[in-house]
């Protein structure tokens, strides 16, 4: 690895519950366009308009679900280098204990 980046688990960690926030907004927001009313629709009408809200209501909860994944990662990757960053810290204070 180069040293042109620097990688913070504070906003890792961040960024995950953003990405987690709008997973559950978008899965909201797929219930409540797979749950779509229909009524007041002619018979052939509300058949359409009711397939087409399943689809797309599935889509958007597909998405969702993909921000969560997001999400999960990059709260994995905070976890991961927070505690290498902790393990490097206090294997450092270790050696400086010991140090003349």
């Amino acid at each position: 690895m180069s040293g042109r980046y620097e990688v913070r688990p504070d906003v890792l960690s961040r960024s995950a519950q953003q990405w987690r926030d709008q997973a559950a907004r978008a899965r909201t927001a797929g219930d409540r366009i797979a749950d779509v009313s229909t009524a007041g629709f002619s018979p052939r009408v509300a058949s359409a308009a009711s397939s087409w809200a399943a689809t797309w209501g599935g889509t958007v909860r597909t998405i969702a679900s993909g921000a969560d994944t997001v999400g999960e990662e990059l709260l994995a990757a905070a976890i991961a280098y927070g505690t290498v960053d902790q393990q490097a810290h206090d294997r450092f204070d270790t050696w400086l204990d010991g140090a003349p």
